[in-house]
C-alpha cells in the first residue's frame, strides 16, 4: 500500500513528458484556428473580387452606356472574365424608373407618355463558397451574391 503513494508522489514531482502532453492537447486546437482563420480569408477575398468585378462593370456602364442586348452582354463577358463566373451567375440586364416611383420595371414603354424615364443597369453576381470543413459534414456552403444598380440616364 505504500508503493502507490510513493508512486503518485514520484509522478508529480517528475516533469519529464510534460511540453509533449501540453502540445498534444493545445496542437489541434490551433490547427483548426488556422485552417478556419484560412478559410475566412479565403471567403472575404472571394466576396471582395466579386465586389471588384461589379464596380468595373458599373464603371463601364458609366463610361459607355449600354444601348443594346449585346452591350449587357459585353459587360457580362467582362464581369465573367474577371470573376471566372459562368453564364448563369452573371446576369446584366437594363430596368427603368417611371418619374418619381419608387418601382422599377422592365418595360420603359409602360411608363406612358410625358414621364421622365430614368434607365439603370442592373448587375448580379451570385456563387457559391465551399469551406474545407464542409466536407466533413459541419457547415454548409456558402451563398455570396452581388447586386449593384447603376444609374445610366
Amino acid at each position: 500500500m505504500t508503493a502507490f503513494p510513493a508512486l503518485i508522489r514520484r509522478l508529480r514531482q517528475d516533469e519529464r513528458g510534460a511540453m509533449a502532453i501540453e502540445t498534444a492537447l493545445v496542437a489541434p486546437v490551433l490547427i483548426l484556428m488556422a485552417v478556419g482563420s484560412f478559410q475566412i480569408s479565403s471567403l472575404v477575398a472571394r466576396q471582395t473580387e466579386l465586389q471588384s468585378a461589379a464596380a468595373e462593370g458599373a464603371a463601364i456602364g458609366l463610361a459607355a452606356p449600354p444601348e443594346s442586348q449585346a452591350d449587357l452582354n459585353t459587360v457580362r463577358d467582362i464581369m465573367k472574365a474577371s470573376t471566372g463566373l459562368g453564364n448563369e451567375d452573371v446576369t446584366v440586364s437594363m430596368v427603368y424608373r417611371c418619374g418619381n416611383a419608387t418601382a422599377r420595371v422592365t418595360d420603359p414603354t409602360s411608363c406612358g407618355s410625358g414621364v421622365k424615364v430614368w434607365t439603370y443597369m442592373n448587375i448580379r453576381l451570385q456563387t457559391t463558397y465551399s469551406p474545407i470543413w464542409s466536407k466533413f459534414g459541419i457547415g454548409s456552403d456558402i451563398s455570396l451574391d452581388v447586386d449593384r444598380a447603376v444609374q445610366i440616364s
